[in-house]
This record gives C-alpha cells, structure tokens and sequence, in this order.
C-alpha cells in the first residue's frame, strides 16, 4: 500500500462513522413508521384484500431495505475495526498520532499539545506513522 493510499484509508475511518449514524438514524426513522402503520392497519376496519396486500408488500418491501441496511452497517464497522486494530499495531507515538488525529479527528496542533511534541516535530511523526501504517 502507498502512503496516499494508507492516508485515503484512515481518512475513511470518520467517513465510515458518519455512513454508520446515518443509516442508523433511517432505521430508526423506517421502524417508527413500520410501527404506526402497523398501528394504523391494525385499528383501522377491514379494507379490500387488494389494499391490504398492497401495504403488507409496502411493509415487507420496508423491513427487507431495513435488513440490508443493517448488513451494510455491518460491513462498514468491519471495515472500522480493520483500519483501528491497524493503528493499533503502530508503537508510540505514531499509533497516538494516527489514532487522534484520524479516529478521534483531532487536528495535529492538539494532536501536539496532547502528545507533548512540537508540532513540526508531530507532522515529521505523522509522516513516518503514515509510511509505517502503509507497511502494515
């Protein structure tokens, strides 16, 4: 792996966090729905068997984008804890500069303060954490 592609990588541990909150919160939003609708046939009276498949399709199509959903989510946390366990191999201080800087999202000046090295002296780490990260 190249350095650029190590970098694209890591950079994608916070992307991948974010496409995991969003999908979660479409769930959460798709099974509140999937509940009031239940609610709403459940109480309403009989309709036609036309209409009433209708929906039992409409709810069954919902619950299977659901489940893939889910499944997507997993992948995506595998590919989370792929690129940690990754940084975690790394000794210090490039396993504390790679971890701060791009699984916390912390820039490198508090990445700095955080480590107690200069910050010219944390770019030079990152540099080297990078080239290490991409031999991994």
């Amino acid at each position: 792996m190249t350095i650029e592609e190590a970098r694209k990588e890591l950079e994608s541990y916070k992307k991948i966090e974010r496409i995991i909150d969003q999908r979660r919160a479409w769930i959460r939003d798709r099974k509140s729905t999937v509940s009031k609708l239940t609610a709403t046939l459940s109480a309403e009276p009989k309709g036609t068997r036309k209409h009433n498949d209708t929906m039992a399709e409409s709810l069954t199509s919902i619950l299977d984008i659901e489940a893939e959903t889910e499944l997507q989510i997993r992948e995506l946390e595998v590919k989370k804890k792929v690129i940690f366990n990754k940084v975690m191999k790394l000794d210090s201080p490039y396993q504390e500069v790679l971890f701060n800087n791009f699984i916390m999202g912390d820039t490198v000046e508090s990445t700095a303060i955080s480590i107690g090295y200069s910050r010219m002296q944390t770019f030079r780490i990152k540099a080297k954490s990078l080239e290490l990260y991409a031999n991994l």
